[in-house]
């Protein structure tokens, strides 16, 4: 049995897809491929990590946020937690040593939600995809490639998955030179260039806000240092 997923995302996108099932139609084990046509709604999901990085040499991966609270709070929330390892590590906007947020922007298919919609825990549950359909216009690319061309060429695997659409610096603490409004302006730049319909007044002061924190709080860290001595 499928596990459902439970998610705040709203449906992205719906439309029908042709798809491809392996069935075995004689009983024989012997595996036909079946092409017919079905609705598939996808939801959008979002991530942000933190990661310590020294030059271009990724050191560690510091903590992540996901969307429980809603579409996009995971990228204010990581920048809101960033004060604590800027302190700790002495980084500066010019040091050498520097946090990146990296986010990730996936699309999740999903069976179509009824006219009703279900709620489980404050969050929409979603009915997964059968992990055996297939994306009927990828199936000969893949199925032609040999294993090495598949890796080399980048050929997506034919089945009906989560797609990445977008992996990056959503904020760096190299920003930090900037002003609060600079900083705020530059992220949303990023979010809105991926997901342009999301940027709204909400998510802005709410960037904003997280920012501020973060700058207040290493302006603290810094000047309690310095009077200890350290």
């Amino acid at each position: 049995m499928r596990e459902p997923i439970l998610s705040r995302a709203p449906v992205h996108r719906s439309g029908m897809e042709n798809l491809v099932h392996d069935v075995d139609l004689e009983g024989t084990g012997r595996l036909t491929p079946v092409t017919f046509e079905r609705e598939v709604a996808w939801i959008r999901d979002t991530d942000t990590y933190a990661i310590l990085r020294n030059g271009r040499r990724d050191l560690a991966q510091l903590y992540g946020h996901n969307d429980f609270y809603g579409p996009l709070t995971c990228v204010p929330g990581a920048i809101q937690e960033a004060s604590g390892p800027i302190a700790d590590y002495g980084i500066s906007a010019d040091s050498f040593l520097r946090i990146d947020l990296v986010l990730t922007v996936q699309e999740i298919p999903v069976m179509p939600p009824g006219p009703e919609p279900v709620k489980e825990y404050g969050r929409w549950r979603y009915e997964p995809c059968p992990k055996d359909w297939k994306l009927a216009a990828l199936v000969p690319a893949w199925e032609a490639a040999a294993v090495a061309e598949r890796v080399e060429q980048d050929i997506p695997p034919p089945y009906v998955r989560p797609r990445t659409v977008f992996k990056g610096p959503v904020w760096s603490s190299r920003w930090m030179g900037g002003t609060v409004e600079e900083q705020a302006e530059a992220c949303l730049g990023v979010i809105a260039r991926v997901v342009p319909d999301a940027v709204d007044d909400a998510l802005r002061s709410s960037i904003s806000e997280s920012l501020a924190t973060v700058m207040e709080q290493v302006r603290e860290a810094r000047s309690l240092q310095a009077k200890a001595g350290v």
